[in-house]
């Protein structure tokens, strides 16, 4: 019980951990004003001037990218291990639904299957959410500050954190490459086309 916690919760609270910290930066990057000095900001103590909160904004940045780092790190053997457990569990499911002939047994299965695909597109979406909201950092900073009031030094370095974060952040597998939606359609097609021959060759 203890290992499958592992295995299937802390790889997945990472990653959404990791995601409210850019939900955070992004957040503080829209509350920075550089026309003036808000008196009463609890989200920014001691930083009352644009520019001390532009610099917290940019630690908080290099900070994010290592957790990723990180994060990435820590997680490739495991992520591996809960890849092969996933593809393992829904061809073990999906053989018996399209070969067994009792009803029962096929409905038993498909709510199995059916649990499986779903812990697996919910850790593929999350892990797709890194590369979306790692890139979005950059819109927001184009677009919901006010940047054209700032000085010169606060553009130069609202430009260079534009331009890592274009530098996409995402969480890598062994067997998968880079994890998405794409990449789990893409496994799914594959748990398809393999259990489709093997029944295949059943019947046969």
């Amino acid at each position: 019980m203890l290992l499958f916690s592992y295995y299937k919760t802390v790889p997945l609270s990472l990653v959404i951990f990791f995601l409210s910290q850019v939900s955070l930066l992004k957040y503080y990057l829209k509350n920075i004003n550089f026309n003036k000095v808000e008196k009463d900001d609890s989200y920014f103590e001691n930083r009352k001037s644009s520019d001390s909160r532009l610099r917290y904004c940019v630690r908080m940045h290099q900070y994010v990218i290592r957790l990723m780092n990180w994060i990435q790190f820590s997680l490739k053997g495991i992520i591996f291990i809960q890849y092969c457990s996933y593809v393992l569990d829904i061809a073990a499911f999906m053989i018996p639904i399209l070969t067994e002939d009792s009803l029962e047994i096929k409905i038993r299965c498909f709510a199995a299957f059916s649990m499986s695909v779903i812990q697996m597109y919910f850790f593929f979406y999350f892990a797709n959410e890194i590369q979306v909201e790692s890139t979005s950092v950059s819109d927001v900073i184009y677009n919901e500050t006010n940047w054209t009031e700032a000085t010169q030094k606060a553009r130069a370095t609202l430009l260079l954190m534009m331009i890592r974060s274009q530098q996409t952040l995402s969480l890598n597998s062994v067997a998968i490459g880079k994890m998405s939606l794409e990449s789990f359609t893409k496994i799914m097609r594959i748990c398809y086309s393999t259990c489709t021959f093997f029944t295949t060759m059943y019947h046969d």
